[in-house]
């Protein structure tokens, strides 16, 4: 589950930064660190890789973690 959730805020995040709407634009630049946080977590996330690359380095991570 929380991997879900940290995709999650890893995406919104993201769309935060491309967005065109002034206001989301200048809170995404306030929260870069958070981003910078959570993704740390799965190695080197940046903000200019895709939403695809994000959920897969996610999942990548999920799998490998995963203990039987």
């Amino acid at each position: 589950m929380t991997y879900q959730i940290d995709q999650m805020k890893l995406v919104f995040w993201k769309k935060m930064f491309v967005n065109d709407n002034t206001i989301l634009y200048s809170l995404s630049h306030l929260i870069r660190d958070r981003f910078a946080a959570v993704a740390s977590k799965y190695g080197t996330l940046s903000l200019a890789q895709s939403v695809s690359n994000i959920k897969q380095v996610v999942w990548i991570s999920f799998i490998t973690n995963i203990r039987f």
